[in-house]
């Protein structure tokens, strides 16, 4: 957003007119964000600002962060479009490569696994958007263990605060009974170390939103904008590999063809035979800095509580594998 080339001038001024439009305290919160030398809180605010103007500009009802019953998460948004009473949630998640992710996956995890050891407990831990890069570990571990001292069993916290004037939020678990196996979440942290392709990046940062409304009885959608990607726009085949799996060829004497692998979000199984990721409702593909082909849609054809196609009616959008609707 710095420089004074007429591009970025013009894209400095929608973004700050789009900000306005946000209500306070979020306003000035997400200003702070905006303002950040660190790639990671500052695009994934112009995630959220276009995402509050794309709803508000189509007439939709609009809450940021609300709390929700039955969990002390609180969503980036709850949308609602004309009488409907239930709403989405919209979780936003900005893809900056594996790099970027990586280093605070590490670090959140570190940091979780030497607070378990101190405590004797499970920990994890999870940011509702990327921390800026300068803020100390130690000042989180110490808000944690104040806020974990006590606790029986199982634990839901947040913790909240600034430093050098750009606001971080983090969720906390805490469970004092014996440690639970690694998530599919967990596993697909670890697998980032050998596996960066495009796909696996967007594949995990979905999986890192997915977990947080599993029991919430409202339609879900993540809306994720690949920044990392070279191309302009992400191309479709790469989303699908995201969401359906990595493709592989089948050569019979019957037929020759491409089929998925079942690791996409939407085919993930779990052990049970279900499929893992069945709450996700949709997933969204935003460009915030691209005028054309903005948005995409893709609909999970296993979704528990699905998004009706007039919901986004005049986007492009994937019902099922290569089956597309306008």
């Amino acid at each position: 957003m710095s420089g004074d080339s007429p591009k970025i001038v013009a894209a400095r001024n929608e973004v700050l007119k789009q900000l306005d439009s946000v209500p306070e305290p979020y306003r000035e919160t997400w200003r702070k964000r905006l303002k950040s030398k660190d790639d990671p809180p500052h695009f994934s605010v112009c995630l959220e600002i276009y995402l509050h103007q794309f709803f508000r500009e189509r007439g939709w009802g609009i809450e940021i962060e609300p709390e929700l019953p039955g969990t002390p998460n609180r969503p980036d948004f709850v949308v609602r479009k004309g009488d409907d009473k239930e709403g989405i949630i919209v979780e936003a998640k900005t893809v900056l490569g594996p790099n970027a992710e990586r280093r605070q996956d590490d670090r959140l995890m570190k940091l979780a696994d030497d607070l378990g050891g101190k405590l004797n407990c499970t920990v994890t831990i999870h940011p509702y958007y990327d921390l800026p890069s300068s803020l100390p570990n130690r000042h989180i571990a110490a808000e944690i263990e104040k806020k974990a001292s006590g606790v029986e069993l199982l634990h839901e916290f947040r913790i909240a605060g600034e430093h050098n004037g750009y606001p971080y939020v983090l969720g906390v678990t805490v469970i004092l009974e014996e440690k639970p196996d690694p998530t599919a979440d967990v596993v697909s942290t670890l697998g980032q170390v050998v596996d960066v392709d495009i796909g696996n990046s967007v594949r995990k940062a979905i999986r890192d939103k997915a977990g947080k409304y599993g029991n919430i009885q409202v339609p879900f959608a993540i809306a994720v904008w690949p920044k990392l990607s070279t191309h302009f726009p992400f191309p479709s085949d790469d989303d699908l590999v995201a969401l359906y799996g990595d493709e592989k060829w089948i050569i019979s004497s019957c037929s020759n063809g491409v089929s998925h692998k079942p690791n996409g979000v939407f085919t993930t199984k779990s052990e049970d035979g279900t499929h893992r990721y069945s709450h996700v409702s949709a997933v969204l593909i935003c460009y915030p800095d691209v005028a054309d082909d903005s948005l995409r849609v893709y609909h999970n054809p296993f979704a528990d509580r699905p998004l009706g196609i007039d919901i986004f009616k005049g986007f492009p959008q994937c019902t099922g594998k290569g089956q597309w609707v306008l």
